[in-house]
């Protein structure tokens, strides 16, 4: 009889064993899936636990948030060595991009920047007259764009930048 109690018993402790298995980890605020050429992925937004992989030509923390980000997408060497920073990276309504302040005293007159969307279509154009200016962007729908700082008609930096609601 003990016998029979334990097999009949024992189904149910390995059913539930197995549902944990399968359980969720973190309470997500929002997420999605997309798919490209490449692959697809699927991202989420506010987990707590990550797993980080390094290699030798770079790292990646998966499942952090990161706080901001900042991206030269570039292939051509800049003819200055440009510091230039945008905060904050998402953004709802502007952006501020800070040139260092020794290399703009030296080229006034000679930065500007072009905001384009995704498609590669020109949003915004402007003379850079500071060495800190405020890129208003809150027209534009939720999206990611790219701000391309040049010198001289030529680009030294693009920033990718997040644009949320």
């Amino acid at each position: 009889m003990c016998v029979h109690r334990i097999l009949l018993i024992l189904p149910f402790f390995v059913g539930c064993g197995c549902l944990s298995l399968i359980s969720q980890t973190a309470v997500s605020a929002a997420g999605g899936d997309t798919s490209g050429p490449g692959g697809t992925v699927g991202f989420s937004i506010g987990q707590v636990a990550y797993t980080n992989f390094a290699g030798e030509s770079g790292s990646i923390n998966l499942g952090v948030q990161q706080p901001y980000d900042i991206i030269m997408v570039s292939n051509t060497e800049p003819e200055i060595d440009l510091k230039a920073t945008i905060f904050p990276n998402p953004t709802v309504a502007s952006v501020q991009l800070t040139l260092d302040e020794t290399v703009f005293s030296t080229g006034t007159g000679l930065f500007g920047y072009e905001l384009y969307d995704l498609q590669g279509r020109l949003l915004q154009q402007q003379e850079i007259t500071a060495s800190t200016s405020i890129i208003t962007l809150e027209k534009m729908p939720a999206s990611v764009c790219f701000l391309r700082v040049s010198y001289k008609d030529r680009e030294v930096k693009t920033f990718k930048i997040f644009k949320t609601n």
